[in-house]
């Protein structure tokens, strides 16, 4: 993981789309996040007592439905630091394509390129 590499996509990111977005989440009151929090914590629950948790589709899941939970519930500090929390599992994809980090089940492991 580079951190010179990620500050480079991350400001060709602003100066390509200076307007980012119109909303940062559909899901706006509590109820709404809070449902999808359970689920999603499940969902991980679930993965990881079969080993089959994945990056994508259970932990970063998870992690972006706890930064809209502590959003709708006001709690700015909170949100942010899923929002980081966020990016730490993204960079951590990273290094396991770059074989920096390995995998829970290695044959699971990201293929080499032919």
């Amino acid at each position: 993981m580079n951190i010179e590499r990620l500050q480079e996509h991350y400001e060709h990111a602003k100066a390509k789309h200076p307007i980012f977005c119109d909303c940062l989440t559909h899901w706006n009151t509590p109820s709404e996040t809070g449902g999808q929090l359970r689920v999603a914590r499940n969902a991980l629950k679930t993965a990881t007592e079969h080993g089959n948790a994945s990056a994508l589709e259970e932990v970063l899941r998870c992690e972006l439905c706890e930064f809209v939970d502590a959003l709708a519930n006001g709690d700015k500090d909170a949100a942010i630091e899923e929002l980081y929390d966020s990016a730490a599992v993204v960079l951590r994809m990273i290094d396991v394509i770059e074989g920096t980090q390995p995998l829970g089940n290695p044959i699971r492991s990201f293929p080499k390129k032919q």
